[in-house]
Formats: C-alpha cells, structure tokens, sequence
C-alpha cells in the first residue's frame, strides 16, 4: 500500500511513524519473543537484558520502557517531563495536594 500525504508544501512530510510495515527483522524478532510464556511489564529476560545493555553504555542503571512506535515514546516522554516540571514548580507545602491530584 502506498500512503499519499497531502501537504502544503511538496517537501514537508509530517507522516507517522507507523504508516508502514515492519521490516522482516523485527517481525522476526517479535516471533522469536513471542514463543513460550514470560511475566509481564518488565519482567521478562528480555526486558532484563535490555535493562542491563542500557546500564552498561549509560554506566548506570538505568530503566527502558520500549515502545512501539515513536509517537508512543513522545506521549511518554510528554508525560514525565510535565510531572517533572509540575513537581519543580511548586512550593514545599503544596507538594503533597499536587501529588494527590495528579495520582488520584
């Protein structure tokens, strides 16, 4: 299938990331990961060695949370630099209401 984007301009293409399939190496990759059983949300080995080559070339521990897709990472990377900014920008004494309202 061939996605026609309309623009504006000929030369600007905001497409997603996610207008076209996998390539053969990942869906190869997601076969392979997908045999067998693993506990969820992080917990698997894979999740494990992941977590321990991101340590190794940060030199730190380090936590990744894959994605899939790039506007799934954006969405999360939004997210935790607002709660960031939020938690930075307000006083002591308003941290505990912020907190609340945020995760309630």
């Amino acid at each position: 299938m061939n996605a026609k984007i309309n623009t504006k301009r000929k030369r600007v293409k905001f497409a997603s990331d996610n207008v076209t399939g996998a390539c053969p190496e990942v869906l190869e990759a997601i076969i392979k990961a997908n045999d067998g059983i693993a506990p969820p949300y992080g917990n698997d080995e894979i999740s494990g060695v992941l977590q321990e080559k991101f340590s190794k070339i940060f030199e730190k521990d380090v936590i990744v949370y894959p994605t899939a897709s790039g506007t799934a990472h954006l969405e999360i990377f939004i997210a935790i630099n607002f709660l960031i900014s939020m938690l930075m920008s307000v006083e002591p004494l308003n941290f505990i209401q912020v907190e609340q309202n945020l995760f309630h």
